[in-house]
């Protein structure tokens, strides 16, 4: 078992797209953590929503996930910045989600649960596809660790925006770090590795 781990952790040194797939959904992971509660409170105490409205921005994020899951059993998608358009896609959700006032704001909701969708599923697959045969369950056993071990770091960072800044800056600034994540995980990918084999 411990060397299984041992040649899972060789791969991601051997390979870098492979660590790149697994350090943009560690990140994303970690700044969604928190807005499972910064986003009720922001829409509860900072934009003073009924309870209807709240049901809609559940809603909008629902919708979202179920869109981009119908997009990408339709399309195909090779080019592997396709993980860091994501969480762009993700962190402009969450920056409209903080900044637009209701009901305009739904439209980030919308986005920034499709952004989810895609930077788990789309991470998860391409690590398939680049892994070693005999390593593809180790690895992706490893990224889902890695991906879940970063939460409760996530909720410990959103407590300490939310108490000072309130909800609604703090769901803003996790959209502009996501946003930040998803760009430069663009941009390394692009200037390192070029185009999709």
């Amino acid at each position: 078992m411990r060397q299984r781990f041992m040649a899972s952790l060789a791969s991601f040194r051997s390979d870098r797209r492979l660590l790149l797939l697994v350090l943009i959904p560690f990140l994303a992971e970690m700044a969604l953590a928190p807005l499972g509660a910064l986003v009720p409170a922001m829409i509860l105490l900072d934009l003073g929503l009924t309870s209807r409205e709240a049901g809609l921005a559940s809603a909008a994020f629902t919708a979202g996930f179920l869109t981009a899951t119908q997009l990408f059993a339709r399309i195909r998608i090779t080019p592997l910045e396709s993980v860091g358009i994501s969480a762009v896609v993700l962190g402009l959700g969450n920056l409209g989600t903080g900044l637009l006032a209701y009901p305009h704001f739904l439209l980030g909701s919308f986005l920034a649960d499709g952004g989810t969708m895609a930077v788990g599923l789309l991470s998860r697959t391409f690590l398939q596809l680049l892994a070693p045969p005999s390593l593809v369950g180790q690895m992706l056993a490893l990224h889902g660790a890695l991906a879940l071990s970063s939460r409760p770091l996530g909720l410990f960072l959103g407590a300490a925006l939310g108490e000072p800044y309130g909800a609604r800056l703090s769901v803003t600034l996790i959209g502009l770090f996501l946003f930040l994540v998803g760009l430069l995980g663009c941009l390394v990918w692009s200037a390192f590795w070029g185009a999709w084999p």
